[in-house]
């Protein structure tokens, strides 16, 4: 399953509720609505730990705000669940610009989601495989931004932010 923007969120709740869905994707996420949203913070993270399937994860640098990428994936981690947190240099015009990343950055995260979801689907037959939280660098790296990050790296709680992120 797949979803950007609501339905990523979608995509997560999905994921918690149906033991027969074999991975999902999330493109931006709540990003709008997290900071202001404990409740759905809160649905989200109980789905995060209910579901079993191989959970993808990206952002755009540049997207509303980072933090559900960031705290799904750390709960990933935590759990020890198969999972990607990826986020990807800034795509489209200014702060939030990123949010579009599945209509506009379609060509720099392809290979990943392709890659992350043909290794996830034949995991399906392969129970006794580790779990993976990070894979290597997203495409198109820009100088001075990270490309992306595991969400068990300690080093997460330093990135850079933009100045109107929340």
């Amino acid at each position: 399953m797949l979803g950007s923007s609501f339905g990523g969120v979608l995509t997560v709740l999905a994921l918690g509720e149906d033991n027969a869905l074999r991975a999902g994707v999330s493109f931006a996420g709540p990003s709008m609505t997290w900071p202001d949203a404990p409740a759905l913070q809160r649905a989200m993270l109980a789905a995060v730990a209910a579901g079993q399937a191989p959970l993808f994860l990206a952002q755009a640098f540049n997207d509303n705000s980072l933090a559900p990428t960031y705290t799904i994936g750390a709960e990933l981690a935590r759990l020890g669940r198969t999972h990607e947190t990826r986020v990807y240099p800034a795509i489209g015009e200014g702060p939030g610009g990123g949010h579009g990343m599945f209509g506009t950055g379609v060509e720099l995260l392809r290979q990943d989601v392709e890659s992350f979801l043909a290794r996830s689907l034949a995991r399906v037959h392969q129970p006794s495989a580790p779990p993976v939280g990070f894979l290597g660098p997203g495409r198109g790296r820009q100088p001075g931004v990270p490309a992306c990050h595991s969400s068990a790296d300690p080093q997460l709680q330093r990135r850079p932010r933009l100045p109107q992120q929340r």
